[in-house]
């Protein structure tokens, strides 16, 4: 994730407090590193473009992507495809050599290696941010496209999801209140 200094504080040292986001940065944002300095340097070059995507997050790729201007992406990517290196159950049984498709998230990823683009982010993505959170799958079904989430929103997500499976339970045997898990 592009890491940028806000230049509107400063810490107490002296210096500006540094935050990351994977959207395009506010006018307040120095770059604090080169992700950020390559983000910053195309939306100056580029942001009048009519083309300019939302965000330099890309689901499809599942990485930060700055396209060439004009450039266009395929309108369908290929179904994730792998093959078996051992027996697999991921969803069905498969036998060593044996290729197919999946949609869903792979469980193990020495069982099966990827095979085409599609698989490779999709296993790229799982080592670089981690397995969890995740939505139900990485393929949009409706565009027949990959649908990586960006690993911010998901942290913020999950945070939000973890505060509202949280109830507070009153206690009979104490003044204040307990707060349950489930």
């Amino acid at each position: 994730m592009p890491r940028y200094y806000d230049t509107r504080e400063k810490t107490a040292f002296g210096d500006h407090p540094a935050f990351g986001t994977n959207d395009w940065p506010p006018s307040f944002a120095l770059p604090a590193d080169d992700t950020a300095k390559a983000v910053v340097d195309y939306f100056a070059q580029h942001k009048d473009d009519p083309h300019l995507p939302a965000s330099p997050w890309c689901a499809r790729r599942g990485c930060i992507h700055l396209p060439d201007p004009g450039a266009v992406d395929p309108e369908v990517d290929e179904a994730p495809q792998y093959r078996a290196l051992e027996w697999c159950f991921n969803p069905a049984a498969r036998r060593p050599g044996e290729t197919f498709v999946f949609l869903g998230w792979p469980k193990n990823l020495t069982a099966m290696e990827p095979i085409n683009d599609s698989a490779h982010s999709i296993v790229a993505y799982m080592r670089a941010h981690g397995t969890g959170p995740l939505p139900a799958t990485p393929w949009n079904a409706d565009k027949h496209q990959l649908a990586l989430p960006d690993p911010f929103l998901l942290q913020v997500r999950g945070s939000a999801y973890q505060v509202a499976k949280r109830v507070i339970v009153p206690d009979q045997h104490r003044a204040q209140p307990r707060v349950a898990r489930f």
